[in-house]
């Protein structure tokens, strides 16, 4: 309903208002096209919204060009995401390393899955280097004919194939700003960014990364988010290093086969260890740059394994949203302050919050300020105790937020809800009365025996007391909301 207009001007909210008049004929131009193979001109001629991403403005690359595509094409292309991604999921075709445009994946699966390696590597006292890769234009380099191959040899073929063929040509795209409008250009490549089916298909063309770079060494560690790839090791001797040096030639070598490429000066490396022998890495001779703290899908990981510095630039932020909220705002009630607090701040101080909870005093206490600040913004709470405010409000702490927020994602682990096995991640007391020894709702978590801070208080080893001390009938709520309603009962006995 609030997808933009495509070239044929066809509004959302006219499908929205008129499905039930509108559904017949939709169905039998999708059931045409379907059966032809063939789609209408008007779909594949996209217009092109500039998206800044970072940089100075006035540079072209710094924008991502995203298709205004036809609405009903959309409506089309989703029916056969939805085919796809079925046929995908039951064969078990994309690997477990892509955690993008997935069910039951995300960042927080990502950064915990690649967490869980680097914090048990450092543990025991070893030394682990990780490169953090980045595409050029991935999404817009993508050459038709490999990724049709790649369709096909993931088992799609037939009448979709040949839809999926013509999806591909004769398309055309043109720049619109401002209500002034470029000259048409051809297609060449690309999986069409804003198109429903191209994250799907970018998945796809992307899979056979990981068999490419274990050829070189099995014991590399590949993690992927869409087009974001880490690739990593650990290293003990100088060997281990050109291992995962060969691991990098290997994606090279696969960039150059199938027309994509790195970016070397973008690409980092980070370190993780006391003892790490801070090897070099290259990209076709261009060595690549070491970060100590580097971005990785929102949230900032420190290679000595702490979050501080995660906390220290969102705490920043933060305080930076509330100065411009409460520079911008002439009413402050409790409706409105909340309302902006809850949109515009707290979610920046959450986003994947199981993967960098802290658990140093000062790190907690630092988050809980811009809380404490916000409150403040409102007038008759002012001179209010925070815990009083708070209880006003009807919100709470956010240290007890990430509690619960660490127990939602425990619960979506252990029952299904994110795609990931949880015995990848947590070690169970097996309970000799429960009837399924598939269902973990039963058994208590077992904490591994740690010594670093970094990995004691890792999300893994964190939530195994809250998990094991909650009444059985919480831990087998049939649902996700179901469990979210069930703790909150339970936090009010």
């Amino acid at each position: 309903m609030y997808s933009s207009l495509g070239r044929d001007a066809i509004h959302p909210r006219l499908l929205r208002e008129c499905s039930r008049e509108l559904s017949i004929p939709f169905s039998l131009l999708f059931t045409k096209s379907m059966s032809e193979g063939t789609l209408p001109d008007e779909w594949k001629a996209t217009n092109i919204a500039p998206i800044y991403k970072k940089g100075p403005r006035n540079c072209a690359a710094n924008y991502r060009p995203i298709n205004l595509a036809s609405v009903p094409a959309k409506i089309m292309e989703s029916i056969i995401k939805d085919a796809v991604l079925d046929h995908l999921k039951s064969n078990d075709l994309i690997r477990s390393s892509q955690h993008g445009f997935l069910p039951g994946r995300s960042c927080t699966t990502n950064l915990v899955e690649y967490l869980n390696v680097i914090t048990k590597a450092l543990d025991k006292g070893a030394s682990y280097d990780v490169i953090l890769t980045d595409f050029q234009k991935a999404f817009d380099k993508v050459p038709f004919d490999g990724m049709l191959m790649k369709v096909k040899a993931h088992g799609i073929d037939g009448q979709l194939l040949k839809w999926l063929e013509d999806w591909t040509r004769n398309r055309r795209q043109r720049v619109v700003l401002n209500g002034v409008e470029s000259s048409w250009a051809d297609v060449l490549s690309s999986v069409v960014q804003g198109s429903v089916l191209g994250p799907i298909l970018f998945l796809i063309f992307i899979n056979d990364l990981d068999l490419t770079i274990n050829a070189a060494d099995e014991k590399i560690f590949t993690s992927k988010f869409a087009d974001d790839t880490k690739i990593g090791r650990e290293i003990t001797d100088a060997n281990d290093s050109i291992k995962l040096q060969n691991g990098i030639n290997n994606l090279v070598k696969w960039c150059e086969d199938w027309g994509m490429a790195l970016h070397p000066g973008k690409c980092v490396v980070m370190h993780f260890g006391s003892r790490n022998p801070q090897y070099d890495y290259f990209i076709g001779g261009f060595k690549i740059k070491t970060e100590e703290i580097v971005r990785d899908l929102g949230v900032f990981v420190e290679n000595s394994g702490h979050p501080s510095a995660h906390i220290d630039k969102i705490a920043k932020k933060a305080h930076g949203l509330l100065s411009q909220i409460r520079r911008s705002t002439i009413l402050r009630d409790r409706s409105t302050v909340t309302t902006l607090y809850k949109s515009f701040v707290r979610p920046l101080l959450e986003t994947s919050a199981p993967a960098w909870n802290p658990w140093k005093r000062g790190d907690i206490d630092k988050l809980e300020k811009v809380q404490r600040r916000s409150l403040r913004l409102i007038g008759d709470l002012r001179k209010v105790p925070y815990e009083s405010r708070l209880q006003e409000l009807d919100l709470q702490s956010l240290e007890r937020r990430r509690e619960r927020g660490d127990l939602i994602e425990c619960y979506k682990y252990l029952n299904g809800f994110n795609d990931v096995n949880p015995e990848t991640l947590f070690s169970f007391v097996r309970d000799r009365h429960c009837r399924s020894t598939r269902s973990y709702s039963n058994n208590n978590l077992v904490a591994e025996k740690t010594s670093l801070d970094a990995r004691k208080f890792f999300f893994t080893n964190r939530v195994t007391g809250a998990w094991n001390n909650l009444p059985l009938d919480v831990r087998e709520a049939s649902s996700v909301n179901s469990f979210k309603n069930k703790y909150d009962d339970y936090l009010k006995k």
